[in-house]
């Protein structure tokens, strides 16, 4: 009983420094620039002239990167253990084994699914897409056709930002 309840305590523990090492976004010293193929642990995302990444929080089993342009400003997240959910909401476009849902609510955001070496060859929940420049609209797309869930090992990377246990 007392070895059970030590456990649970341990468990919590790491999702708690888990969570709050991800919700702490650290302003990076010199802005990455684009044009420039960001690679990240599962995906791919290609970053545009005149847009640039500003921030990163990174943390045992997830990252987030923020990315300012020209047309706005909006949130890049990855991790492993994005809880699936049970709706995926509204598809709104699939290429190259990565599948994009809109999600709605208050503020209109993106799940982005793919297939990882971890996922048995099914999709699998990896990047939420969110922030103040995405409206709902097809013009979301734009932002959306970018990102490619892949192994980034066989991509030619500008960038990496990336996370780990370890």
């Amino acid at each position: 009983m007392i070895r059970n309840a030590l456990v649970a305590m341990i468990c919590l523990t790491v999702l708690d420094l888990t969570v709050t090492m991800r919700l702490h976004a650290d302003t990076l010293s010199h802005p990455v620039l684009g044009p420039k193929l960001l690679c990240f642990k599962y995906s791919t995302f290609s970053l545009l002239s005149g847009e640039r990444v500003t921030d990163f929080s990174g943390g045992l089993e997830g990252m987030s990167i923020q990315v300012v342009g020209d047309k706005g400003t909006f949130d890049i997240s990855e991790s492993e253990i994005f809880r699936q959910p049970k709706y995926t909401g509204h598809p709104v476009l699939q290429q190259n084994g990565t599948t994009a849902y809109r999600i709605n609510g208050m503020e209109p955001h993106y799940d982005i699914y793919g297939r990882t070496s971890f996922s048995n060859d099914k999709d699998r929940l990896m990047i939420k897409l969110s922030g103040p420049s995405l409206r709902g609209t097809a013009t979301d797309k734009n932002i959306i056709r970018r990102f490619e869930i892949r192994d980034p090992s066989s991509a030619p990377c500008q960038q990496t930002f990336t996370y780990s246990f370890f």
